[in-house]
């Protein structure tokens, strides 16, 4: 993305299940990288990627509901 988050937020990237409306966040983007150690063990559920943009040091662990970019997530 050649767009960069406001100033105090940073982009994080979400798998997120439709059925259920669950996401697991993934990590952040960092300099168009995704920075992250999470490897989920089953990401069979999860059939859409969608990137936001979040406060820094953010407290709440659910995203915000208006996506940057979304798309379907690889194997869906």
């Amino acid at each position: 993305m050649d767009i960069t988050p406001t100033s105090g937020n940073a982009y994080q990237a979400w798998l997120v299940d439709n059925a259920t409306g669950n996401d697991l966040a993934l990590g952040e983007l960092v300099d168009n990288a995704l920075a992250t150690t999470l490897q989920p063990t089953d990401s069979s559920p999860y059939k859409l990627i969608v990137v936001t943009e979040e406060p820094l040091n953010d407290p709440d662990p659910a995203r915000n509901s208006s996506a940057i970019v979304a798309g379907a997530a690889l194997g869906s």
